[in-house]
């Protein structure tokens, strides 16, 4: 989620609290106001997310078109790249843990 639309989520749930405090308190056009305001947060929670690559280096903006899983790389050579890096990573590690001597 943008930081934008997180904004504009938080702005409305925060409404949504206020008006769900009166409605408890019997005021109906509160619970109205209530129903209104979560029905918009959902609805802004689940229009097209949006976002960056995962890539630390790449700065490419992501689409979705609502159907599977939303994509976190903007193309295969990121997505390669940062498989092999976490791999080097992960190597790295298991070298280091076997180099150090254990403690008792």
């Amino acid at each position: 989620m943008d930081t934008k639309r997180h904004i504009e989520v938080c702005a409305l749930l925060r409404q949504a609290e206020r008006a769900a405090q009166e409605a408890l308190d019997g005021n109906q056009d509160a619970a109205r106001l209530t129903l209104g305001l979560v029905a918009e947060v959902r609805q802004r929670t689940e229009e097209t997310p949006s976002g960056l690559c995962v890539h630390p280096d790449c700065s490419n903006e992501l689409s979705y078109a609502g159907r599977g899983r939303p994509p976190r790389f903007c193309s295969a050579e990121c997505r390669t790249d940062v498989y092999r890096a976490t791999q080097i990573a992960a190597r790295a590690l298991l070298k280091s843990s076997a180099i150090a001597p254990t403690q008792n």
